[in-house]
């Protein structure tokens, strides 16, 4: 026979488990709502395991509850959505236009419930506008999880496109995209956004163009070509980033030459990157040749300069114009050559022709030039030498100096002759 301490250990282990009182699934909720984070997260963490066995107590909470039960109870829900779809009607009920805090809540958890939360759509409709931007924002988002059709808000997507806020913006163009990427009037909406005062929208509109595919290439084309000029503008930017048709090339370089629009073409073109670089190249060698208005030039000087050192092979094309008469023509050659390098001889000697005692501006954008040489001579190296030492050219120590910086280990032929020189410098003290 079994022992009376042996029944009761039988009795002990098998016994059914108590799970946590109604009082205690009650505080766990409420521990969602103190300071420290720590409790916050072991309350989240009890939340998910209990499951559907908070659904009694979070739907007295929402029924009876205060503000603050209510707000904290609807965050419970979103924490088990699977378990909270009995809860949807009550939670549908707390939606307010005098509560955003509340209604955030409950728009989060219906949001995470997903489409069997759909029933709920009636009330998240009635509510009263105006809203803040926030609710707005969230409401927008919510409605297009729970739709049917959510292309039917594109009304409300062009107007949260257009808002005050930039988190609506950005909003509403992602749902846009998303929901109605078919539509035809889309690529204007999103056009008008990469103009946005706010970055991180400017980038989205561009990036979700570019998502769009060879129809929004197609019809930004259509638009470039359009009479509205700041349209126009934009529409041509965006070009650059997609794969051009050769009409859309030839377009391109055409409206670099115009003075209205070169920016514009001339960031598309470094958009297309090297796809179009050699028709650029080939065309400015056409210009360079016909003696073209140095306006004109100067556009593409600003796309080799935003080009930057991949395209050093443009120097011989470019050095003619450092023996034409217009300073200004001159001075901007210079400052391209500085940005994109050189490696011939000729283009070095063209450089050293335009240093002049007379134009201080002149000489120093030309000294700046020398200090991207791929393949410094050694007269040059030694010119820069003696204009560092230089007590006469004092406006030209600095850029000399910063030439030979930049040439760095190409300059080491006359390191001991700077050595020298400051040598010398320090013991008269001179320089410092």
């Amino acid at each position: 026979m079994l022992s009376l301490h042996s029944l009761i250990s039988m009795l002990v282990v098998f016994a059914p488990v108590q799970g946590p009182s109604q009082q205690d699934m009650v505080d766990t909720i409420k521990e969602l709502g103190v300071e420290n984070d720590y409790i916050r997260a072991q309350a989240e963490g009890k939340i998910q395991k209990l499951g559907a066995r908070l659904v009694p107590a979070l739907r007295k909470m929402l029924e009876e509850g205060s503000a603050n039960q209510k707000r904290l109870a609807a965050q419970a829900a979103s924490l088990i959505p699977a378990d909270a779809v009995p809860l949807v009607d009550v939670l549908a009920s707390n939606v307010s236009s005098d509560d955003y805090v509340l209604t955030g809540m409950v728009l989060q958890a219906l949001g995470r419930i997903g489409a069997p939360a759909r029933r709920a759509l009636p009330a998240l409709e009635a509510l009263k506008q105006p809203l803040d931007s926030e609710t707005t924002r969230m409401l927008m988002i919510v409605r297009s999880r729970l739709m049917e059709d959510p292309g039917k808000l594109w009304p409300d997507y062009v107007a949260a496109s257009r808002s005050k806020d930039a988190r609506l913006r950005f909003a509403g163009l992602t749902l846009a995209f998303e929901w109605c990427a078919s539509r035809k009037d889309i690529v204007p909406e999103f056009l008008a956004l990469t103009r946005d005062a706010d970055g991180e929208v400017r980038r989205q509109a561009q990036r979700l163009i570019v998502g769009l595919g060879t129809r929004a290439r197609d019809e930004l084309d259509v638009i470039a070509h359009g009479k509205n000029p700041l349209e126009s503008v934009q529409a041509m930017m965006m070009l650059g980033h997609f794969e051009l048709k050769a009409a859309q090339r030839s377009f391109l370089l055409e409206e670099l030459e115009k003075r209205p629009r070169n920016q514009a073409a001339c960031r598309a073109l470094l958009a297309a990157g090297g796809t179009m670089y050699p028709a650029v190249l080939s065309r400015l060698a056409q210009l360079v040749a016909e003696k073209a208005e140095p306006e004109v030039l100067d556009r593409f000087l600003f796309y080799l300069q935003g080009y930057g050192t991949k395209a050093r092979d443009a120097a011989p094309v470019i050095r003619p114009l450092l023996d034409r008469p217009a300073k200004d023509l001159r001075k901007h050659t210079l400052e391209t050559l500085r940005d994109i390098g050189f490696e011939d001889a000729a283009t070095e000697t063209a450089i050293l022709r335009q240093l002049s005692p007379e134009d201080v501006k002149l000489s120093e954008l030309a000294i700046d030039a020398l200090g991207s040489s791929r393949k410094p001579g050694p007269s040059m190296l030694a010119l820069l030498v003696r204009l560092v030492g230089s007590s006469r050219n004092s406006a030209l120590r600095r850029p000399a100096a910063r030439a030979l910086g930049r040439l760095g280990a190409q300059a080491e032929p006359v390191f001991p002759s700077l050595a020298d020189l400051l040598g010398r410098a320090d013991a008269t003290g001179r320089q410092r």
